[in-house]
């Protein structure tokens, strides 16, 4: 402890060089790597990581719109710090290219369709969309479970308990025939002896109905509804008071402003109140949320004011003044702000919610819940009432009681030991000879199965006579593309079928609520409705098959998928607390008291 090595900080290149680290990379097909005037000295001959690899003594080299990913998707979540750092570092390597033929005849074409989209900030746009996917790819389907500051109580958890449990009763039966031993003994003795062992008798009462009390008469919770309840309230206001003094003499948030920082959108901080803009209250609600309490941090107040009108710093004598005032109006007026807005409170939730969340796999830790304590409350119960026949027994003088009556409660006590012991052989036949799991893997293992297939049959009546799943098709409502039904087998779309498997995870099991099958077919082609005798029907035609051609048809689903997956997974509960709620600590104190009883 005392002469520990010391961690070593790399904040710069000099550290980089002093260090032990190595520059992993292929010197076959990048020699000049070797000569590298930064890198070179610890360039040795290996296979480069890749995205998400998290390799302890090496260093990397990537291109800046992926190094800010980098970062993101080789998190250290024991650590609760970025595995890798990024130094300040950065050269040019060399400009960006498309391979292309030599010869190619549209490669002054595309130089110039290339510098247009440059300049339009298209190719930026498209790396930042790269990188959010780069991100949820990584990061988005990582088994979640919500607890930065609190973790679920598990089995594990409760050994220490019941060990503890176990002790004091052992001890309070030991200690309370000895202490009966030690007062009979010490009649004769003397009586300091004997008050002791009263006083010290009182005090653990005492110490005990102390505890009693204080876990049956809490403090009741402060709720605040109103702005009088948040005058009445210890409630503060943040606000930096150096540029914005005008919050110190408010008319009605003024008494309770105090210098600080304001929170960001989706922290947390007890005691203290916000005033934001009414554009951001409920994305405000919804990332700082009390996963704890299943509900939502804040209370939103119905009071609002105009602080200011939406403004755009300039120059007084800006010379584009009128145009950008005349631009502004033309976008509010066509609601291209308010999308704006939409958009960024979209994106904001899916950063936070989907992705940036701190976030522990479950995979060796489940959550305990109500279900999984029934054991332990049989335990008790069946406990409790044995002790209360003891209690009957001994205080009703029934082992002096007459033939008739010793004859029933015998027969009563043999027909309970035959019940309870043919309960317990068939729990133990089950565990030992259970019922094999229906395993679903061919369409064969589908046909002998009981699964069905549901089909609006009005109007697609044509799934019942269908050669591989007729036989299994009745009919009612599909499902959505979330849900987990039991006993219900799907057709989708190819380009959906991935994102189901994604969406219908089964987080008890840890594994995919649906297996899909190597198996499919023609079903229609990709149809637009629309009249008859329509106008531009062959320039439709046209513009669908140059958009197919060029790949943006498949780009359009990607994404829509990407909205899907961001949608469902990233803002959906971290477990379904409307049935299953976690077991805390509060709730096993009418258990304790139970047992302390």
């Amino acid at each position: 402890m005392v002469e520990r090595p010391s961690i070593q900080r790399i904040n710069s290149l000099e550290d980089l060089w002093q260090s032990d680290l190595k520059f992993f990379v292929n010197l076959e097909t990048k020699p000049h790597y070797a000569q590298h005037p930064i890198v070179g000295k610890l360039a040795v001959h290996g296979k480069y990581p890749s995205y998400a690899d998290k390799i302890p003594d090496a260093c990397l080299l990537w291109e800046d719109h992926i190094a800010e990913v980098l970062q993101d998707v080789t998190y250290d979540y024991e650590q609760r710090q970025p595995f890798y750092v990024a130094l300040d570092y950065n050269f040019y390597d060399r400009p960006e290219l498309f391979a292309t033929s030599q010869r190619d005849p549209f490669l002054k074409v595309f130089r110039y369709v290339h510098r247009i989209l440059v300049e339009a900030g298209l190719i930026s746009l498209w790396k930042q969309q790269w990188r959010e996917q780069l991100r949820y790819d990584i990061m988005g389907q990582r088994s979640k479970v919500d607890m930065p500051d609190r973790v679920n109580l598990d089995f594990n958890d409760m050994k220490s308990a019941w060990l503890v449990v176990e002790t004091i009763r052992l001890y309070s039966q030991y200690a309370a025939s000895s202490g009966t031993t030690c007062i009979e003994r010490a009649r004769w003795r003397k009586s300091y002896f004997l008050s002791l062992i009263v006083l010290m008798f009182f005090m653990s009462n005492a110490f005990e109905t102390k505890i009693v009390s204080l876990m049956v008469r809490k403090p009741s919770i402060q709720r605040i509804n109103t702005l009088e309840d948040l005058s009445k309230s210890d409630l503060k206001f943040h606000f930096d008071l150096d540029n914005n003094p005008h919050f110190a003499n408010h008319s009605v948030i003024g008494t309770m402003v105090a210098h600080g920082s304001n929170p960001l959108v989706y922290d947390t901080m007890p005691g203290v109140a916000m005033i934001w803009y009414s554009d951001f209250v409920e994305l405000r609600k919804e990332l700082a949320y009390d996963y704890e309490r299943m509900q939502p941090f804040y209370v939103l107040l119905g009071y609002s004011y105009l602080q200011s009108i939406e403004l755009y710093w300039t120059t007084f004598r800006f010379i584009f003044l009128k145009p950008l005032q005349f631009v502004h109006m033309r976008l509010v007026e066509s609601g291209l702000i308010d999308r704006w807005k939409r958009a960024w409170r979209f994106r904001l939730r899916t950063e936070y919610i989907g992705r940036r969340r701190p976030r522990l796999g479950i995979e060796t830790k489940m959550d305990l819940t109500f279900e999984d304590m029934q054991l332990a409350w049989i335990s008790l119960a069946a406990g409790l009432a044995a002790s209360g026949v003891v209690f009957v027994v001994e205080l009703l003088n029934l082992h002096q009681a007459e033939r008739l009556e010793k004859l029933t409660l015998l027969s009563l006590i043999i027909l309970m030991f035959v019940m309870s012991n043919a309960f317990e052989t068939k729990c133990v036949f089950l565990l030992i000879d259970r019922p094999p799991i229906q395993r679903i893997k061919t369409v064969e293992d589908l046909a002998s199965s009981d699964l069905k297939f549901h089909f609006d049959l009005e109007g697609s009546p044509q799934f019942a006579n269908h050669a591989v799943i007729g036989h299994m098709v009745v009919h009612g409502s599909d499902s959505y593309v979330y849900e987990t039904i039991p006993g219900v087998a799907m057709l989708w779309y190819s380009f959906m079928a991935k994102l189901r498997m994604d969406l219908a995870y089964d987080y008890e099991r840890m594994q995919p609520f649906y297996v899909m099958l190597d198996y499919s077919y023609f079903h229609g082609f990709e149809l637009y409705w629309k009249d008859y005798r329509f106008l531009f029907r062959d320039t439709f035609r046209y513009i669908h098959s140059i958009l197919c051609e060029a790949g943006l048809m498949d780009l359009w689903k990607q994404r829509w998928s990407d909205n899907m997956r961001w949608h469902f997974i990233g803002a959906r509960p971290r477990a379904d607390f409307n049935e299953r709620e976690d077991l805390r600590f509060e709730d096993m104190k009418p258990a304790w008291m139970c047992l302390a009883i």
